[in-house]
């Protein structure tokens, strides 16, 4: 069969087109290849963000009811026990605090230990940043547990004497390091707005403590923020919840507290 110059035209054009179209074709699927995975992707995404809300309703839940399981405590004249979580039982400003230990059960391990040549020992800053360091990583293990959300992290400040005497705030250098730890920004938002005369150790009760503590500290820049008190040792509260009640006046919106050994309450009296 003889071809004439039409006829390859034709065939030209005809093979043109068959070419447009499989390209369009093949535009086409690559396009719903595209959409198809792009619509997963959102749906996962989706997904996780909707476990997300539920996760923080369920957590808004427990803490509604573990605050009206305190009011019905407190109501009562009790004064809650719940393992290493202890909530201060006056006038509470702390939204929840938290211990890695407790206090009278820890002071032979090697943590303890370490914290009180940390504060006690005399040493010097690299010292004590060397110290402080394995303390700071089981307070951020600790945080991670209790599944908290903040924006800051906050130290208890020391009182000139101490920090004469040591040439370092304890707490500041562990809510630092820990801050590092846990990706949350460390500001130093709290201060002393006078010193004591008598120091908390040699106080006895928590009455005289929180008496002691009275107006002591100040805060700024925490309007709107979830805060993380970080200290070393907490024992009746006092400290903590005057640090909190100092943020809560300056705008905050929640207050954890977050040390090393927190104090147990004793059984009520019956």
């Amino acid at each position: 069969m003889d071809w004439q110059a039409e006829d390859w035209q034709v065939f030209g054009v005809l093979l043109a087109i068959a070419a447009a179209a499989w390209v369009i074709l093949m535009g086409a699927a690559f396009g719903a290849v595209r959409l198809f995975f792009w619509l997963d992707d959102r749906n996962k995404r989706m997904k996780l963000e909707r476990r997300r809300i539920a996760s923080r309703e369920r957590q808004q839940r427990r803490r509604e009811k573990r605050q009206a399981e305190l009011a019905v405590l407190f109501a009562a004249g009790l004064k809650p026990q719940d393992g290493n979580v202890q909530v201060f039982t006056g006038e509470s400003y702390l939204t929840e605090r938290r211990g890695a230990g407790v206090y009278r059960q820890s002071k032979a391990t090697p943590k303890f230990k370490t914290l009180k040549k940390l504060k006690y020992g005399g040493v010097d800053l690299a010292t004590a940043r060397e110290l402080a360091q394995p303390l700071a990583a089981q307070l951020a293990h600790t945080y991670r547990k209790s599944r908290w959300k903040v924006d800051i992290v906050v130290c208890v400040p020391s009182s000139a004497e101490r920090l004469k005497e040591r040439g370092f705030n304890q707490s500041e250098l562990l809510a630092r390091m820990f801050s590092r730890l846990a990706w949350i920004p460390y500001r130093d938002v709290l201060t002393r707005r006078f010193e004591v005369e008598q120091a908390q150790a040699a106080l006895r009760t928590a009455k005289e403590r929180a008496a002691n503590l009275e107006g002591i500290f100040a805060a700024q820049g925490v309007a709107g923020l979830r805060v993380l008190i970080v200290d070393d040792v907490s024992t009746t509260g006092t400290t903590l919840n005057e640090c909190a009640k100092a943020l809560r006046q300056g705008g905050a919106v929640e207050v954890y507290g977050l040390t090393l050994f927190s104090g147990v309450s004793r059984k009520p009296r019956r």
